[in-house]
């Protein structure tokens, strides 16, 4: 995946979500002055995927290992090609289920449902200093809910109703979105 591709997918979800605040141009800038944006060997800050898990109008949760909170699944770009997929093979692989992203996606041309840029903080087990996810976030139904935790990173799951007043910006963000543009 090229920063190009990632950044047509940042306009195209500016053009639909026109509101959204200014901290979208640091992305941009990132994405057109480093080529290295899309790769987690980026110390600065990277490309990252998510999926907001529906059912039954809740979402579902993953209690993340190392930053020890209750986050929608996701992680790293691994070469996908697309930001969708990357976000797919995330929630699958960190919790065992079969998921199809939901048809919004498909009808608004692959858009993320949400974008958001947060702080990482530095990991002395791995040496990293603290960076920045710029998370692209899909929403995803659910085809077969057998679930197997990727334990080295996940201890726990949860369905929280989507009208949970979440603390997690992009939590509350996405859910509200999912929630106004009847996703659920």
């Amino acid at each position: 995946m090229t920063n190009n591709n990632v950044l047509k997918v940042v306009h195209e979800y500016r053009a639909f979500f026109p509101d959204i605040n200014a901290e979208l141009a640091t992305l941009e800038n990132e994405l057109k002055k480093d080529a290295s944006a899309t790769s987690r060997e980026n110390a600065f800050g990277h490309v990252t995927a998510s999926g907001l898990v529906i059912k039954d109008n809740t979402v579902l949760l993953i209690f993340h290992n190392k930053l020890q909170k209750f986050i929608q699944p996701g992680g790293h770009i691994e070469g996908e090609a697309t930001l969708w997929s990357a976000s797919q093979r995330e929630v699958e692989e960190e919790t065992g289920m079969r998921v199809q992203l939901h048809p919004w996606h498909s009808e608004h041309n692959f858009i993320p449902l949400n974008i958001d840029i947060h702080t990482i903080p530095f990991n002395a087990k791995k040496q990293e200093a603290e960076h920045f996810h710029y998370d692209f976030t899909y929403a995803f139904t659910v085809l077969d809910e057998t679930i197997m935790l990727q334990e080295e990173e996940v201890s726990d799951l949860k369905w929280l109703p989507l009208t949970t007043q979440f603390d997690d910006r992009l939590l509350r963000d996405a859910s509200q979105k999912i929630v106004d543009l009847g996703i659920s």
